[in-house]
């Protein structure tokens, strides 16, 4: 199984310098990006924000968040839950383990964590500090 951050996520929905290399991994996929609802909330908010600063046209986060929910429907991507407890448990070891030496931000654990939670085996970010922290866990790192 193989979830993702949200630099993956909103390089795959979005556009941005790693859209071509987000798209050529799940273009490749056998099995579907196993996401939460952090995740799609993540990935709204990224829109958003891109819109806000100007790098995306105000009509175009609604579309590519539909465009999320048009591939879950699909099976492309599977939402699962994750219980919260076990998941924020997690998440305080790990920043107790790392974010000392490695400067890891909360969402970047809880998302590393979730990833821990789903018993992925593979965790797809182009963000060096979450990549850092994954390996550091047991999971393999792509895109």
């Amino acid at each position: 199984m193989f979830t993702a951050d949200t630099s993956f996520v909103f390089s795959l929905y979005g556009a941005d310098v790693n859209t071509a290399s987000a798209k050529a991994r799940m273009a490749g996929a056998l099995e579907p990006l196993v996401l939460t609802g952090l995740h799609r909330f993540e990935l709204g908010n990224a829109l958003r924000l891109a819109v806000y600063r100007g790098n995306l046209p105000p009509d175009e986060a609604g579309k590519r968040l539909a465009d999320f929910d048009a591939d879950v429907a699909a099976g492309l991507v599977t939402l699962v839950e994750v219980e919260s407890v076990p998941l924020f448990n997690r998440a305080s070891v790990l920043s107790e383990s790392h974010t000392a030496t490695q400067g890891q931000r909360s969402m970047d654990i809880l998302l590393v964590a979730t990833a821990m939670e789903m018993e992925a085996s593979d965790f797809l970010s182009f963000d060096d500090r979450q990549r850092a922290l994954a390996v550091a866990e047991g999971l393999r790192v792509g895109p």
